[in-house]
């Protein structure tokens, strides 16, 4: 009995505690965040601020899972089957997280390539094919209240399946245009081009990461029989999101910090202003880059460069605005 315990629900309640370390993670980069960007518009306060809500209920639900399994339940070898009533709360947190941390991807997107519908057209449909299967697997969790059932019912195995795979894929496109649409806008000025390097390693990192814990979900969920390490894993995979995208808020903090010793940073509108023109009677060329509403400016040999008649505004996607 005490193997079957290990073996069923011991990965379960160290993914758990995992996940309980994480939400700290998290608690203290909302913390960060609402200390450091109090002038941010409230469509991204309130993005936050709900995160870290539905972040606290869902850590509110994995502890009652842990009680019941670990506690309350405790030495019932026949209640180990059994499939709590939070598992369905928490996948739908989860489902409801993932999806605001994925939608937020896309508003990006939908900003740097100037409100091209095409781009955005694509991961949004994934995205709502992906809730779909996510609300699915949540409620077929009250239907199959034993894990046996659950997992060898055809429905949960489709939806379960379906879920995982399309939020890998929604993750993968995401990473892929974010990292087209901030590749195009690199300069030869050197500050320029660090500012929008610094971006893609976020970029790339956060979706790489998010995007393995699925698909690793998905094998465990197929291929690891007897135990319920795949359901502590989607315990964790909202806050991976979570943590993932306030980091990429809070990255504004660390490019302003690269660039404070070369250039002054004031507040003006959340921008890349281009194309520059070019003069002939200065010894400097000078750029001004304004992300995420800091100001850089930029100076190179050879001649004067000035932002006073460019056009063209790049949005840089983090403003929800």
């Amino acid at each position: 009995m005490a193997l079957s315990v290990e073996q069923f629900a011991g990965p379960l309640f160290v993914c758990i505690c995992v996940a309980l370390i994480l939400f700290g993670v998290f608690t203290t980069q909302v913390y960060f965040y609402w200390g450091t960007y109090e002038e941010d518009t409230t469509p991204m306060k309130f993005m936050v601020l709900s995160m870290w809500l539905l972040e606290a209920v869902h850590t509110v639900f994995c502890i009652d899972l842990m009680y019941q399994y670990f506690i309350r339940d405790f030495g019932n070898a026949d209640a180990l089957d059994i499939v709590p009533w939070t598992v369905g709360g928490t996948v739908f947190l989860e489902i409801t997280i993932v999806a605001m941390c994925q939608g937020f991807y896309i508003v990006r997107i939908w900003h740097l390539s100037h409100n091209n519908k095409l781009a955005t057209l694509v991961p949004t449909v994934t995205l709502a094919c992906r809730l779909v299967f996510g609300l699915a697997t949540g409620s077929l969790l009250y239907r199959f209240t034993k894990w046996d059932q659950f997992r060898q019912h055809k429905g949960p195995l489709a939806t379960l399946n379906c879920g995982l795979a399309l939020a890998a894929v929604v993750d993968l496109l995401c990473t892929l245009l974010l990292t087209y649409y901030l590749r195009q806008h690199r300069t030869s000025f050197r500050r320029t081009r660090r500012m929008v390097q610094t971006l893609i390693f976020y970029t790339v990192n956060t979706g790489a990461l998010t995007m393995a814990f699925s698909v690793a979900i998905l094998f465990m969920f197929n291929f690891v029989e007897g135990s319920l390490l795949f359901a502590g894993m989607v315990e964790i995979v909202s806050k991976l999101y979570a943590n993932s995208a306030v980091a990429m808020i809070n990255a504004r903090q660390h490019i302003k910090n690269q660039s404070r010793g070369d250039g002054s940073l004031n507040t003006i509108p959340l921008s890349i202003r281009g194309p520059p023109s070019y003069g002939n009677n200065s010894e400097t060329d000078r750029v001004r880059v304004a992300i995420f509403k800091d100001t850089i400016t930029d100076t190179a040999p050879g001649g004067s460069m000035s932002t006073e008649n460019g056009k063209e505004s790049l949005k840089s996607g983090f403003n929800l605005a």
